[in-house]
């Protein structure tokens, strides 16, 4: 059900009420919650909660032309570079801020390969 979305540029989710398809551009930030993942969105204030791990969300991203813009800066995040709005060193980490606030940590494992991706968006 879930191999590819047909409806390009989407995300298929499933809820209760049938299968929402969530536009990649309005994907904010994923944030790993245990076997959940909330999925924060442009302009809307709470997160979705879905029953899928962050690998799932990256399978789904490789399969759209929006990949590019999906970035792994830690194991329990995934940002779209698109809303990066300030990088802040911290020590051997880091972090992002997103243009709604959100923070996403960087993990020190990944901090250079964040600070290239984003240089080279």
């Amino acid at each position: 059900i879930y191999a590819r979305s047909h409806i390009k540029g989407r995300l298929p989710i499933s809820g209760t009420n049938g299968i929402e398809f969530v536009p990649f551009s309005q994907i904010v930030m994923l944030v790993a919650d245990g076997s959940w993942t909330k999925m924060y969105l442009w302009r809307e204030t709470k997160p979705k909660v879905i029953c899928h791990h962050l690998a799932w969300f990256e399978s789904h991203f490789e399969l759209d032309e929006h990949k590019k813009s999906f970035l792994r800066p830690h194991r329990a995040y995934i940002v779209n570079i698109d809303y990066i709005k300030e990088f802040v060193h911290d020590g051997h980490s880091g972090k992002i801020i997103l243009e709604n606030g959100l923070v996403a940590m960087v993990s020190e494992e990944k901090k250079k390969f964040v600070l290239q991706s984003i240089k080279e968006f």
